[in-house]
């Protein structure tokens, strides 16, 4: 037989206090990573804010993805350039990245179905073959399907 008195049960003895939490000002590095934000989701996520007449690249929204740091290879156009005409832009994104000094490194191309999915895909575009190769292989689109109609995730751009 026990002590105890016959209502009591082992959970009654020790009583639970709960005290408030505070909720930190900043998110951990634990929680971002627990819930990566797509690449277009950091971009719509930093488009509120303005941007200075002839921005610099220390102006603009960084976007991060692992350890890679990139900002929107169209947020630095030239006044007057002409932009990237290949027809892998209507399946993607192009970024500059950048060193940790925030110096460009290089151009590459993130696919926009991969992002979708939360597994974005970069490629260098020196030139835009391993892009379409990805395009083609990945996700079975061409320069002439421009879409895939047995991709159910096929979202038209």
């Amino acid at each position: 037989m026990s002590d105890l008195p016959p209502h009591s049960t082992p959970a009654s003895r020790s009583p639970v206090i709960s005290t408030p939490c505070p909720t930190p000002l900043f998110p951990s590095a634990f929680s971002r990573l627990s819930q990566p934000r797509t690449v277009a989701k950091q971009l719509e996520e930093a488009s509120v804010g303005e941007l200075p007449p002839n921005p610099t690249i220390e102006d603009l929204p960084k976007v991060v993805w692992k350890n890679r740091r990139f900002v929107q290879e169209d947020s630095l156009a030239r006044k007057g350039a002409k932009g990237r005409k290949s027809w892998i832009r209507s399946h993607g994104m192009f970024f500059i990245e950048l060193n940790h000094q925030d110096q460009p490194i290089g151009h590459v191309w993130c696919c926009s179905r991969c992002d979708t999915k939360g597994r974005p895909e970069f490629f260098s575009v020196q030139a835009t073959s391993s892009a379409a190769d990805h395009l083609r292989k990945a996700h079975r689109i061409t320069p002439a399907s421009q879409s895939s109609p047995s991709d159910d995730s096929a979202i038209d751009l």
